[in-house]
C-alpha cells in the first residue's frame, strides 16, 4: 500500500490524537502527512458540485493545499509521469 490517509481529524480531540498515535505505532511511515482536518468547506463544495480548489475561504484553500501535498506524494511514490499540460489542480 502507498499509505494511510487520516481524514476528518479534529486536532483538539484527545480521542483523535490517541487514535492517530495508535495508527502510527502500528503502521509507522505508512501513516501519511498531512492529516486532513474536518472542514465544512469540503461538504459545502461537494454539495455544490464544485472543486474544493475553487471554493472560497481560507479553510477551503488550506484543505486544498493538504490535498495537493498528498497528490504530490502519491505521484512521487508511484513514479507517475505527469504531462506538462496535465492536472491543473495546483
Amino acid at each position: 500500500p502507498l499509505g494511510i490517509i487520516v481524514n476528518r481529524v479534529r486536532p483538539q480531540s484527545v480521542e483523535h490524537q490517541f487514535r492517530i498515535k495508535e495508527l502510527r505505532d502500528m503502521f509507522g511511515d505508512l501513516v501519511l502527512e498531512p492529516q486532513l482536518p474536518e472542514r465544512t468547506s469540503l461538504q459545502q463544495a461537494q454539495g455544490a458540485a464544485k472543486p474544493l480548489h475553487v471554493w472560497p475561504g481560507e479553510s477551503a484553500q488550506e484543505l486544498a493545499t493538504d490535498f495537493d501535498q498528498l497528490l504530490d506524494h502519491i505521484v512521487e511514490a508511484g513514479n507517475i509521469e505527469v504531462p506538462e499540460n496535465g492536472p491543473q489542480a495546483h
